[in-house]
């Protein structure tokens, strides 16, 4: 009796089955490679989204930061009003822009940077309301002290002076228009101070302050006449007042530049350091994420192509294998029931071990030659018979 094979073990449509499951398997693990690998190519692409749209943000930020900028150095140079509302609506709309890009940005540095950046502004921001107190307080000083006691001393001196002439005291004349002179210079002096504060010229201007001040000490007992010494009084109170005046908004103009070009630029440059650590880390991440998103794709390619190829050739070589499990069986079945048809039954009838359809139709060629042998032994008993008949 023949042994069986493996594959006869099984049914020929179980073994056809298995080889398209086996197949649908591998077709199976390409999708999933697949799947994976557009899973993992839009995480990137989400990724990569993500940090340009912040880049964008990060560059508006920068957009606004110099808009406020010029609009606080407007103010703090000019002292317009208008500058003041302007720069409360870019800082209103920076601050938004803050909060919006630290709640989107992923990097744990990049929001290390946007919390300093945060912090900066916020404190730019309580800057810039000192300086507009600081401002408007030196303006106050210049416009309502400096200048009218100003005015008053140039015009007091200038009627003195006109006086004198009339009275043809010219010696005395001469004199008013010295000191008229120096107060016109410490006047000078003081506006270019005011205008342009640097403490290392505060020195000059207060020695030409002095000696305006001085050259007036001592006017009013020059003149006999009341109205002259009523104006020289005044003259030498104003010059009193605004020398005081000055002192006061020189303060306060050295405050404002102080606060304006050291501590609001220091923080405007710390800001802009960190804007920028931030654009350039935006940017690295762009160009790695870039290149893995590249990676990722070449990679899932290259496998699904080597599964696809792999899946492929086990298809055709189970195909083969379940084809000559079936062919194989079916062409000896064939030779055996030739060599049974043309009277031999001395031949092994294959397969009979299966259980699949090949080892049923084993067993039935088996019963057929079992049947073809009986009737051979009882042939061959007839003949004997009639001849054993025959002799008697």
């Amino acid at each position: 009796m023949s042994k069986s094979s493996f594959a006869g073990q099984f049914r020929v449509g179980t073994r056809i089955y298995t080889g398209f499951v086996v197949i649908l398997l591998l077709l199976g693990v390409v999708a999933v490679i697949g799947i994976r690998g557009f899973d993992s190519v839009e995480n990137f692409m989400s990724r990569y989204s993500t940090i340009s749209d912040n880049a964008e943000r990060v560059a508006t930020v920068n957009a606004y930061v110099a808009e406020m900028r010029r609009t606080v150095r407007l103010f703090g140079v000019s002292g317009e009003e208008q500058y003041v509302s302007q720069s409360h609506e870019t800082m209103k709309k920076l601050g938004e822009l803050l909060g919006l890009t630290y709640s989107k940005m992923l990097d744990p540095k990049r929001r290390a940077n946007l919390e300093g950046m945060t912090a900066l502004f916020e404190a730019y921001r309580g800057d810039f309301e000192k300086l507009i107190d600081l401002r408007r307080k030196r303006d106050k000083l210049v416009n309502e002290g400096m200048n009218p006691i100003g005015k008053s001393l140039r015009e007091d001196l200038a009627e003195i002076m006109r006086s004198s002439i009339d009275a043809k005291e010219f010696e005395t004349a001469a004199r008013v228009g010295i000191i008229l002179e120096k107060v016109m210079l410490a006047r000078l002096e003081a506006v270019k101070f005011i205008e342009d504060p640097d403490e290392k010229n505060l020195a000059k201007v207060d020695a030409v302050m002095a000696d305006a001040v001085k050259s007036s000490d001592g006017l009013p007992e020059r003149f006999n006449d009341p109205a002259r010494k009523r104006l020289a009084t005044q003259v030498d109170a104003n010059a009193d007042k605004y020398k005081k005046a000055f002192d006061d908004a020189a303060v306060a103009a050295l405050a404002v530049d102080d606060l304006m070009n050291k501590t609001m630029s220091g923080r405007a440059r710390d800001f802009a350091k960190l804007a920028s650590a931030t654009a350039e880390s935006q940017h690295a991440s762009l160009v790695e994420t870039e290149r893995q998103m590249e990676s990722t794709i070449t990679t899932a390619s290259a496998m699904e192509m080597w599964i696809a190829a792999a899946a492929a050739f086990i298809g055709l070589f189970f195909a083969w294998i379940v084809a000559r499990s079936i062919t194989g069986p079916v062409i000896n079945m064939t030779s055996t029931m030739t060599t049974l048809a043309a009277g031999n039954n001395n031949v092994e009838v294959p397969a009979l071990d299966n259980k699949d359809e090949i080892g049923e139709m084993a067993k039935a060629v088996e019963v057929f030659k079992l049947n073809a042998i009986e009737k051979v032994r009882m042939d061959t008993a007839e003949l004997a018979r009639l001849e054993a008949e025959r002799r008697a």
